[in-house]
């Protein structure tokens, strides 16, 4: 092992984007020969016994829970990988939100940071999210009105509100979900809060609606400038949820 380090939130030196139930995002740097061993994680019970160790989602990523549900991500990269990585990516917003190396004693990471920038965010475009808005949630209504709660509830209690988020500010800015009541005022955080339902028919209808009303609260004050034909639209789409809501 060549460089470690933490990165992201527990890196960021910041108390206030911590908290007992924060992961843990290490980056470590290697030789190509000691990849295998690595990501074989027969050296973590040598730091501490893991809970488990997650299946690998990501080819240069371990995931490993301990006691306490204390969880850590353990980002791999080989020297080889270091030395060519540059410009915007992925790693340089992690580092962006922290990095606080542990051990370099060859300067790799601290050689890499200098190298490596954040990805540019995504332009918020609330026209957008606007029209993914409505989609889904003339989805979700259709779900509900055949009788698919289940399904439905991915999207009256998840996704529809993610697009209501983004109407404020973008879901892919940095701690975005994670810190969610932070960033909205308490009555936005009430508006949206309402729109979150049990999984019955009546009360997914009712959050379905509050929805729609979260939508022209947020609409109105954040993105006033939208193309009236597509407001006219969604008005539209509104009277005939309802209409078929109303109906059940």
């Amino acid at each position: 092992m060549r460089a470690v380090s933490l990165v992201v939130s527990r890196a960021a030196g910041n108390p206030g984007l911590i908290d007992q139930y924060s992961d843990a995002d290490f980056l470590i740097c290697c030789q190509d020969d000691e990849l295998p061993s690595l990501l074989s994680c027969e050296w973590v019970d040598s730091v501490e016994k893991p809970v488990l160790i997650f299946s690998r989602i990501m080819k240069d990523e371990i995931r490993i829970l301990f006691d306490n549900l204390f969880a850590c991500e353990v980002h791999i990269l080989t020297v080889g990988q270091a030395e060519k990585l540059s410009g915007p990516c992925k790693l340089g917003s992690q580092n962006e939100a922290g990095i606080l190396i542990e051990y370099d004693p060859e300067a790799i990471l601290a050689g890499l940071a200098t190298r490596i920038q954040p990805e540019p965010p995504d332009n918020r475009n609330p026209e957008i999210s606007s029209s993914v808005f409505w989609y889904n949630l003339v989805y979700c209504a259709n779900l509900i009105m055949r009788g698919d709660l289940f399904r439905a509830g991915r999207f009256s209690n998840w996704f529809l509100q993610l697009f209501l988020l983004d109407l404020i500010y973008s879901i892919e800015e940095n701690g975005a979900t994670k810190y969610v009541a932070r960033k909205l005022r308490p009555d936005q955080y009430e508006a949206l809060a309402a729109t979150v339902s049990p999984l019955d028919r009546d009360s997914m209808i009712a959050g379905l609606k509050r929805c729609m009303e979260c939508y022209w609260k947020f609409q109105s004050e954040v993105a006033p400038d939208i193309d009236p034909a597509s407001l006219s639209a969604y008005r539209r789409i509104e009277r005939e949820v309802r209409d078929g809501l109303d109906k059940i």
